[in-house]
């Protein structure tokens, strides 16, 4: 038992790809309001499980861990160019009309 939860402290890349998973969830309606700790904790205990399972049929889920950590990454900086252009169009909508930093060619 030990051994299995030193394993999962170690599975730092899939605790990322689930917080992704279940924002991404959020986002298209699957997972509610005051849902997203039940969702974690799920898909944490299925992790759990899958690691625990994976030790008696000798199949190692820590191969697969920098996989999704490089997932979670690419999803962050997706989520940053999103959040980027947003905040951009944002700024340019405030400052429509402000002198010199607002000038726009639009209507």
């Amino acid at each position: 038992m030990d051994a299995l939860m030193s394993t999962t402290s170690e599975l730092v890349g899939f605790g990322a790809l689930i917080a992704m998973l279940v924002n991404s969830g959020k986002s298209f309606g699957i997972v509610k309001d005051g849902e997203a700790k039940k969702w974690v904790t799920g898909l944490n205990i299925v992790l759990m499980l899958s690691i625990y399972f994976g030790g008696i049929l000798d199949f190692s889920v820590m191969s697969v861990d920098p996989a999704a950590g490089t997932l979670a990454e690419l999803a962050g900086v997706a989520f940053a160019l999103v959040a980027q252009l947003g905040g951009s169009s944002l700024t340019h909508i405030v400052m429509r009309g402000a002198p010199i930093v607002g000038a726009s060619h639009s209507q």
